[in-house]
């Protein structure tokens, strides 16, 4: 590989990691919840007063649902961007609507069929009795799929869809209800009345509930966004259900809109964390084959597209794939690693033994060269009876984790389980090896000296010519380095690397932020253009390297005259960028603020300097600024005419006089001298 080419890979990764990289700023997006606040809804509420959503650089919205609202059809209107729905997704994807399931949350549904008293206890004996109240539309499918599956046709059953429900139960007008296992049972425990109820599940209908969607259309083109918050509230649900004195506490402050008692919350979290079973099921595991059950109840029920009544069986761009195959960073990094770290005669050894798991031609020339490779072979290769106990390892597996053959033999690949992934990416790693016979992919292991380490790893199962697993072969290297080229690309693409400020491609983003933030909350901000006086004498008389001391301790003194939300940038040479967020909605109050703020910066800009320019040169040197200002909200300019406003009001302070400030909106000239 010549330098040349070395040099437009590396052009190529950066340049598309620029283009590439998410925005800092954060997205406003909604969710539209299926029902009124309470606890079912937990997790969201944790994902966002805990910030999980915000770190993810995420501003979400929850929108109460209620009994008229659709969160399918919010979602695919575009009024929110994500949902929380019934099992029904799948109906709305088998009559061709573009609906993407994220995490069911719900593992089985809290649906049953609620009776007075204990002798009703199987479907016969309820439809026998009397009129039974469920929800219109496939709200209630699961209990009528149940009948079905009992070989009780639903001509036969007396069905209701107008009830007022409890009321009509106690008076006997209905003899069962469609009920939540999380709701109705609590006011009848509390009241001492016996009841029944007929769980779905136990008669083969065991749906899904409270399912995280979106559409494919926004998934397109958000999917980094589509992805973080998903993983965001996978973590708000599993804060919620283990700290749930504290979530019930918010609820019961900020979302009771039900008058709910707390007693009536913790009954609700109790059952709803049996029906999660997030000790057994990670959050938010989907199960192809479920939904496609799901999707025949549907199909008995005659809702599927007259057009087409077949179930749609690939459930293509149904279920969201948290590891997608399409090509983003990345694989986009994995041709870096591979351009930097493998060289052409290691990938085809690694091709060569995919080929050789897939189809084992025990040959004696193959033989001898897979031997020749096994001993070789500059990355890790680890074989596994079908068990997954380690049956051999080569030397460069004992270099990289530091496991001599002997530790390993007999045990399984658990020994290098780092405890960074969850149960979801073995979940995915296995599925793709039992269907595809071949899974690769970035991990984290552990080396024997407890260190953690990326590697990039492939892994195949070996079948013998009748189909038989006979073992499993992983072949791995260490991508440290590469990982903290991908870490210092990522920097580069957003901070000066002088300074150490964020650059004009992260103000931007910022800027950005602060639009969004000031039309929610209609407070003013302020942007800030600075100037050091007088810099060129400094580098024509010492050097680009007295100025650029100088510059890291301007940028330092910047960064203390601020507020953590605030944001200082080097915008070029000598000039800096301060956005002063939050301010107040009170123009005077947002104008002294900023001028405070300003003088502060004059004050502390104008102290001496310190330079050790070389061993032999010291230099002391004083400098001051001209800082140009302009106060913005959400409603006011563009970027880049807030920039020019903050400049031009700078450049009439370096016209009067220089070391003050000046807003854009004076017409006098106004200066603010630096404080004593």
């Amino acid at each position: 590989m010549t330098a040349r080419t070395r040099l437009v890979g590396l052009a190529l990764a950066v340049g598309l990691s620029l283009v590439g990289s998410s925005c800092f700023a954060q997205s406003a997006v909604s969710v539209q919840l299926r029902w009124l606040h309470q606890f079912q809804f937990a997790g969201y509420y944790a994902a966002l007063n805990k910030g999980f959503y915000k770190d993810v650089g995420l501003d979400v919205t929850l929108v109460e649902g209620g009994p008229n609202v659709s969160a399918i059809d919010q979602v695919l209107q575009g009024r929110a961007q994500f949902g929380v729905s019934t099992s029904g997704l799948i109906n709305a994807y088998q009559n061709g609507k573009p609906v993407l399931i994220l995490a069911p949350i719900i593992q089985h549904s809290p649906l049953v069929l609620l009776s007075l008293g204990k002798d009703k206890t199987n479907p016969v004996e309820i439809a026998k009795a009397g009129t039974i109240s469920l929800q219109p539309g496939d709200e209630s499918l699961e209990l009528k799929a149940m009948f079905i599956n009992e070989g009780i046709p639903l001509s036969k059953v007396n069905i209701t869809t107008d009830s007022q429900g409890l009321p009509d139960l106690l008076s006997g007008k209905i003899v069962a209800m469609n009920a939540y296992l999380s709701n109705e049972p609590f006011w009848l425990e509390q009241h001492h009345i016996p009841y029944s109820v007929l769980k779905p599940g136990v008669y083969g209908m065991d749906f899904y509930s409270d399912v995280l969607f979106t559409s494919r259309d926004f998934n397109n083109a958000q999917p980094k966004a589509v992805g973080d918050f998903r993983a965001a509230t996978i973590k708000g649900w599993e804060y919620a259900l283990d700290h749930q004195d504290e979530i019930i506490g918010l609820i019961l402050a900020h979302y009771n809109t039900q008058g709910k008692t707390r007693e009536q919350l913790l009954y609700e979290a109790k059952v709803l964390r049996q029906l999660i079973s997030p000790d057994l099921i990670q959050i938010g595991h989907s199960n192809p084959s479920r939904w496609l059950h799901i999707a025949e109840a549907y199909s008995d029920q005659g809702m599927l597209p007259e057009v087409s009544p077949l179930i749609d069986t690939s459930l293509k761009g149904f279920l969201y794939d948290p590891n997608p195959k399409s090509f983003d960073l990345s694989k986009l990094y994995m041709v870096l690693a591979g351009v930097l770290c493998v060289t052409a005669a290691i990938t085809g050894v690694a091709v060569y033994i995919h080929r050789l798991n897939v189809k084992l031609q025990a040959n004696e020339k193959r033989l001898q060269l897979a031997a020749s490779v096994f001993v070789h072979a500059s990355e890790g290769i680890l074989i596994a009876e079908p068990d997954g106990k380690i049956v051999d390892v080569n030397e460069a597996f004992v270099r990289i984790t530091g496991y001599d053959r002997d530790d390993v033999l007999g045990h399984t690949p658990r020994l290098l389980k780092s405890g960074r992934h969850d149960a979801e990416f073995y979940v995915q790693l296995w599925g793709a090896l039992i269907q595809a016979g071949y899974w690769a992919g970035e991990v984290w292991n552990r080396r024997k000296s407890g260190e953690i380490f990326p590697a990039m790893q492939y892994i195949s199962a070996v079948r013998d010519d009748h189909g038989e697993l006979r073992n499993y072969v992983s072949l791995f290297s260490d991508i440290t380095e590469r990982k903290e080229m991908e870490g210092h690309i990522r920097y580069l693409a957003f901070y000066d690397a002088l300074t150490l400020l964020p650059n004009r491609r992260l103000l931007d983003d910022r800027l950005a932020q602060a639009v969004a933030a000031s039309k929610r909350s209609d407070c003013l901000c302020a942007l800030m253009f600075l100037d050091l006086d007088n810099f060129k004498p400094l580098n024509d008389t010492y050097g680009h390297v007295a100025g650029d001391l100088l510059l890291v301790q301007v940028a330092e003194r910047l960064k203390n005259c601020v507020r953590e939300i605030d944001t200082v940038a080097r915008f070029g040479g000598d000039e800096f960028v301060v956005l002063l967020n939050d301010l107040s909605a009170n123009q005077h109050e947002a104008r002294s603020m900023t001028e405070m703020i300003a003088a502060k910066i004059l004050t502390a800009l104008s102290e001496p300097y310190s330079l050790s320019v070389r061993s032999d040169l010291h230099v002391e040197h004083q400098c001051t600024a001209s800082i140009g200002v302009t106060l913005f909200n959400g409603r006011d300019a563009e970027f880049d005419e807030l920039l020019k406003q903050a400049d031009a009001a700078m450049y009439r302070v370096k016209d009067a006089g220089r070391n003050a400030i000046r807003f854009h909106d004076e017409q006098q000239k106004v200066l603010v001298e630096p404080r004593g």
